[in-house]
């Protein structure tokens, strides 16, 4: 009886563990959403540290209802890596962009038109 108890407790703590990761996941997802939002490149630098700030918001908002132990900040941050590399990955297309830009001025007096090319 003892070990079905047990066995019933595991399930309900793993239920409560991937409801946490759920939330964790969407709520980076979001944070990352806004970043990318920008249609320009982002440094290395500079992605790196939205990707921590948004790592700590997420830990914040998971310690206002779970106490957070080391081993779950690492299992956290375990979980939100394969989403960091695929958001540095879509970051990192926007930079191999080929496509020109072209601006043009339609004057009054005087009309010009300019061509980037990379």
């Amino acid at each position: 009886m003892d070990d079905n108890k047990d066995s019933i407790v595991d399930g309900m703590h793993n239920a409560r563990e991937n409801v946490h990761m759920e939330f964790v996941s969407v709520m980076y997802n979001e944070k990352m959403e806004q970043v990318l939002a920008n249609p320009r490149y982002i440094p290395e630098e500079e992605f790196q540290d939205h990707h921590e700030a948004a790592v700590q918001d997420c830990l914040q908002a998971l310690s206002k209802f779970k106490l957070t132990t080391e081993k779950q900040i690492s299992r956290v941050k375990e979980h939100i890596k394969s989403m960091y590399e695929e958001y540095k990955e879509i970051n990192a297309r926007k930079q191999m962009s080929n496509a020109p830009a072209i601006g043009i001025d339609l004057g009054s007096t005087h009309c010009c038109v300019a061509v980037y090319r990379n």
